[in-house]
């Protein structure tokens, strides 16, 4: 009785649910602490009540049979039990306990176990709603990448420099690329995904690679690639610096095949232009074409054969820089800054017209007086150097040729003809200038 006593109060005294069970014809309960108790959510009294005989009664029906199993399991083996049961409570609710037991005791008639007991409901709670968000994590990434696989788009994925290597690629991509996924070297390719762009595009590609990677942001981009069979093809799309969970940076492109729409916009383009070759207007910047122009030039020479005038030569200095650094597009917008500046420095009665390329003409028959030409086309030049569009350093000027009417002609062809001499002497003698044609001309390029 004394040792009970002893034992009874060593158990009260220990952090962790314990009991000492007689396993017989039934499992009776020997002694069991506060703190096991507490585990069950009943009061002692109540507690020793019901279970003092029959402590199964307490674990879940479900549980019961495994438990007396793994318990004789334990016998025969001569082996520390363990294992989570569930148990249920007071109020009905449903518990879960890690057991620990091992026999202390045993005779003909019962065997004497020592279990302790550790309330793992919570961690159980934990962990099941942790596997039910890895299963939704399961099954987002699933769709993901089901979504992913079959987007029409085709997405690359490379790494952060200056020279992507291909991480991944959708299967988009490979069919818009031509290969399949057999045919497509990872070892050859994954080394520059530059390589498969066309070597035009190269240089304006890496450029605005370069700023997505420095500045994070979002950029679109149309380039020419080389298929798996040696065809090149348009494609058009965006590029973008994307965050990896586990860290780090990837770049992802997305694009779609826009050849087709490419063949249908220079047919386009070129049905655009032939008609405007019937009108007066040139298609990109709506100024007068070669033909309108030199038509109103002439009529206006013919009616007003006494007037003075001043015929301009115009083309923008190093113009072909603005296309391979900047592209055509910046190009187009050169282009057409020249012509507005134009349209706002002259009047309505002027005639301002883009021969082609980026070669400007205009007829300005109220200029009288060679002071007044000339200064007219410094302040074009002066106006010139405020282009906005010159992002990567490059900036705009023009160089001027000039001729003076009726000193220097008064037909279109020969305005022309001075002007252009005198253009040329213009970009010979350094560019972003206006130069006057004087009679002498001939005789000093001969000499030169």
């Amino acid at each position: 009785m004394k040792n009970n006593q002893i034992i009874q109060e060593t158990i009260n005294n220990m952090p962790e649910g314990v009991a000492i069970l007689i396993f017989g014809y039934k499992v009776a309960l020997k002694m069991i602490n506060e703190v096991a108790v507490a585990y069950s959510g009943y009061d002692w009294k109540t507690f020793n009540t019901r279970f003092q005989d029959e402590i199964l009664l307490l674990v879940h029906p479900d549980d019961r049979d495994r438990l007396v199993k793994a318990v004789m399991a334990s016998f025969s083996r001569n082996r520390i039990l363990k294992g989570d049961f569930r148990i249920v409570r007071w109020d009905g609710s449903i518990g879960r306990l890690h057991v620990r037991a091992r026999m202390i005791e045993k005779n003909k008639e019962h065997r004497l176990v020592y279990c302790t007991f550790s309330d793992i409901t919570k961690d159980f709670k934990l962990e099941r709603e942790l596997a039910k968000k890895q299963h939704f994590i399961r099954q987002q990434y699933v769709f993901l990448d089901h979504l992913y696989q079959s987007v029409p788009c085709g997405i690359v994925q490379c790494s952060c420099d200056n020279h992507p290597r291909i991480l991944n690629m959708n299967k988009a991509a490979y069919k818009i690329l031509g290969y399949g996924k057999k045919g497509f070297s990872w070892d050859s390719n994954r080394r520059d995904w530059l390589c498969s762009v066309a070597s035009e595009d190269q240089d304006h590609l890496a450029g605005q690679i370069e700023v997505v990677l420095k500045e994070k942001r979002e950029t679109t981009f149309e380039c020419r690639l080389l298929k798996q069979d040696g065809a090149l093809i348009w494609v058009s799309g965006s590029m973008n610096v994307l965050s990896k969970p586990g860290g780090g940076w990837v770049m992802q492109l997305v694009f779609l095949d826009a050849t087709w729409a490419k063949q249908q916009e220079n047919r386009l383009r070129a049905e655009a232009e032939q008609l405007m070759k019937k009108t007066e207007r040139e298609c990109l910047t709506g100024l007068l074409n070669r033909r309108a122009f030199e038509e109103k030039v002439n009529a206006a020479l013919a009616e007003n054969e006494w007037h003075h005038g001043a015929f301009y030569v115009l083309d923008i200095d190093d113009f072909k820089a603005i296309n391979d650094y900047l592209g055509h597009a910046k190009g187009d917008l050169a282009l057409k800054y020249v012509a507005d500046v134009l349209r706002d420095y002259f009047d309505a009665e002027d005639y301002i017209a883009r021969l082609g390329g980026d070669e400007f003409v205009i007829f300005a028959p109220k200029i009288e007086t060679e002071y007044l030409a000339l200064l007219s086309g410094t302040q074009i030049c002066d106006a010139m150097e405020e282009w906005e569009e010159n992002g990567d350093g490059i900036s705009l000027s023009v160089s001027i040729g000039m001729a003076i009417t009726p000193q220097h002609g008064m037909r279109f062809d020969l305005l022309y003809h001075h002007a252009d001499l005198a253009l040329y002497d213009a970009k010979k003698k350094g560019k972003n200038m206006c130069q006057l044609y004087y009679p002498d001309f001939m005789t000093e390029m001969k000499r030169d």
